[in-house]
């Protein structure tokens, strides 16, 4: 095969690094000169420069999805440093939280999930977020799962998820390949020719012969001498004993589950194929459809007879059947590793320019050179000298999008004020200003964090080993008889819960050992539980059971503690309740508050939604927020609300925690006028309040 020029970035093992900050300034004026000029050319004004309160709410906002805490917000406020904002810009970026909301942004891109199918995703998850955690070039991580291969459950090969979120459906996965990476849409083309643009079905299937062969299904089994005899367990076990069954698919599922077969560079045509360049069931070889020409090592393979049991001859004479050839199992050619260096090389006319425009989109709230699944090869949008400068960045930080965003960040261009105005699809953006939009479900989420618990960063997951992994590695080294032996010792349904949390033998020996004494949390929910029994008995004037409600909750009581202690195991339980969205299941389940809110059911690509809706607004009015937000003693506003000193600090103290910048003077009478009224009753209202204004709802 020709060698690409993209093979020595990816076989190179140094990530990009950090920028100069001389080398950071010259590519933020060359961005601010390229929007300038095209704004003076089209006789267009930029927006304003926003204040340091826009600015702050913005950009904790933009890189790690939450609202600012409230002491965040006064210690960057009270600065006086004049490069102030570039710090934070730096300090958020290297920050878990910029982690945590980006995973959100691929998860809906790649449409990660929990669970695939048949198998878990968190190797896959794990893939992803180390991705941004490392800042692996995008290049590289794009390659490693066009290319991948080998265990599903292997840590560290989380890579395979890519192919196993389609398990059994390559054809499929092509599609959502060309258009997330290539911004190319070609899922017409998999039936018919395109009927509004170019592509045919012939070049699809051209394309997906790069793929040809690929196995997503047990794709271990064949290989390892292992399988046929754990399954022959199986089978048995399926007869004799269920709950035994149920661990020996878990045992296959995470022993066998693989993807294989690097490709095969040919396809078979569909039987109803109905065009003239081809017949139906023809073999086409692989080809791409512009860029770098591919050439494929091709091996001959020559069709086989497959073969019939003869039949005795009868009396009644029958037309003679004509014997079917079939064609040998494709050859192995590693097509798709081909497939992949061609995807990511920096001669593919669309691969950088396809992530420039995304990551642009991501930052400004609206394309530069086209829609993100779907614009051409010739399209560089409005302003063409500002997406070639943006090409040349990708490419000099080595396609290092944190890199890329923190020069985006530091631009004129993004700290101007919002675009109001929606902009038709028939009109030319050129960037007065990044697009005011509305906050995204996990965005929300993660803001509505920020007010409940002091640190809302404390629970995002550093480890990239899930249980999956941590359960094949512990298997793989056993022989089948091993592991059937320990399957048939086990107990069960237990054994099956511990099998799949812990996956080793020595944790889950732990677990059966552990004590059953109950946790402070839980204890806290017993007291609470009686008050509510003993309070309802008292109203029932049941003196009997009043009295003997009252000894248990007073010997409840001296267990957990005094007061304080109480406020610090409730202030725990809310931080157990309350974790950032990258942590929840994903996707949330059908009634959480993501879901509500738009969050993607991650089945499409790009799939969440930001529009409002009656169920929202019955959620913020009659949900959770005033359990963990308002009537909550320990949550993080109401503390911070509490401390202050009087009313005209209060109100300063919510408007800076809930919308990031004080109160105008307006404001600050209205809400004093309340506070002298009731006081406390002010205090609840005032917080709720501002949670369900517009501005608390939208990024300005």
């Amino acid at each position: 095969m020709r060698v690409l020029s993209i093979l020595l970035l990816i076989n190179c093992s140094v990530f990009a690094g950090s920028l100069s900050s001389t080398k950071q300034a010259g590519m933020v004026d060359e961005i601010d000169s390229l929007v300038l000029s095209k704004l003076k050319e089209v006789k267009a004004k930029p927006s304003k420069r926003i204040d340091d309160e826009v600015f702050l709410r913005r950009i904790y906002l933009d890189i790690v999805g939450r609202i600012p805490t409230y002491k965040e917000a006064k210690q960057f406020l009270d600065s006086r440093s004049s490069t102030k904002r570039n710090k934070l810009i730096d300090q958020l970026l290297d920050s878990p939280g910029y982690v945590s909301h980006n995973y959100n942004y691929w998860a809906d891109v790649l449409r990660s999930t929990t669970k695939m199918k048949k198998i878990s995703g968190d190797n896959y998850i794990n893939f992803i977020k180390e991705f941004i955690r490392i800042d692996k070039p995008y290049n590289k991580f794009v390659y490693e799962m066009l290319s991948a291969n080998g265990a599903a459950y292997k840590h560290g090969n989380g890579a395979t998820g890519y192919y196993m979120r389609d398990a059994n459906m390559p054809l499929d996965n092509m599609a959502n390949t060309m258009q997330i990476f290539l911004g190319t849409s070609m899922v017409c083309a998999q039936c018919h020719d395109h009927p509004f643009d170019k592509w045919t079905q012939m070049d699809f299937y051209k394309l997906a012969a790069f793929t040809s062969g690929i196995q997503t299904k047990n794709g271990r089994s064949k290989t390892d001498p292992r399988f046929s005899m754990i399954a022959k367990a199986t089978k048995e076990s399926k007869k004799d004993d269920r709950d035994k069954y149920r661990i020996y698919k878990k045992v296959n599922d995470v022993m066998f589950s693989a993807v294989n077969h690097k490709g095969a560079g040919q396809i078979q045509l569909p039987h109803d194929y109905d065009y003239d360049d081809a017949k139906p069931n023809e073999m086409v070889k692989a080809e791409t459809p512009f860029g770098p020409e591919v050439s494929l090592n091709y091996q001959a393979e020559k069709p086989v007879t497959q073969k019939t049991k003869k039949r005795k001859k009868k009396k009644t004479r029958k037309k003679k059947k004509t014997r079917k050839k079939k064609k040998a199992p494709l050859t192995d050619i590693n097509s798709r590793d081909a497939f992949a260096k061609w995807a990511v090389s920096r001669s593919n006319p669309m691969f950088t320019k396809v992530i420039v425009n995304r990551m642009w989109d991501k930052v400004m709230g609206a394309p530069l050179a086209g829609p993100l699944l779907n614009f051409s090869l010739k399209n560089q949008g409005v302003n063409s000298k500002l997406t070639a400068k943006l090409q040349e960045q990708m490419k000099a930080v080595n396609y290092s999008l944190k890199n890329f965003m923190r020069i985006l960040y530091k631009s004129r261009t993004y700290q101007q004020q919002s675009l109001t105005a929606d902009v038709a699809a028939s009109q030319k953006n050129y960037f007065g200003g990044p697009h005011l939009k509305r906050l995204s479900a996990e965005q929300l989420w993660d803001s509505l964090l920020s007010l409940a618990v002091e640190f809302p960063d404390s629970k995002i997951s550093t480890s990239t080993q899930s249980s999956g992994g941590s359960l094949f590695s512990y298997l793989d080294k056993k022989t089948a008889s091993e592991v059937i032996e320990m399957v048939n010792k086990s107990d069960g349904k237990n054994y099956l819960k511990q099998f799949e949390k812990m996956g080793s033998a020595k944790t889950m020996t732990m677990m059966a050992k552990s004590s059953g004494a109950k946790k402070p949390q839980d204890k806290m929910a017993e007291l609470r539980k009686l008050v509510r029994e003993f309070k309802a008995a008292r109203k029932k004037k049941d003196v009997l059971l009043t009295s003997r409600l009252k000894q248990k909750v007073a010997k409840l009581r001296a267990e957990v503690g005094d007061k304080a202690t109480q406020k610090k195991i409730v202030r725990n339980e809310s931080n157990k309740v309350f974790s950032r969205a990258s942590e929840v299941k994903s996707p949330a389940g059908l009634g959480h508050f993501l879901r509500r809110f738009g969050q993607s059911d991650r089945q499409v690509i790009d799939g969440a939604s930001v529009e409002g809706s009656v169920p929202q607004a019955l959620t913020l009015l009659n949900g959770k927020i005033e359990d963990y937000l308002t009537l909550n003693p320990v949550s993080n506003i109401n503390r911070n609300l509490n401390e202050a000193k009087n009313w005209s600090d209060k109100i300063t103290v919510a408007y800076i925690s809930v919308l990031g910048r004080k109160p105008q003077a307006s404001e600050m009478s209205m809400f004093s006028t309340q506070f002298k009224r009731n006081p406390e009753q002010a205090q609840k209202d005032l917080v709720w309040i501002l949670i369900n204004s517009n501005e608390f709802m939208f990024k300005r």
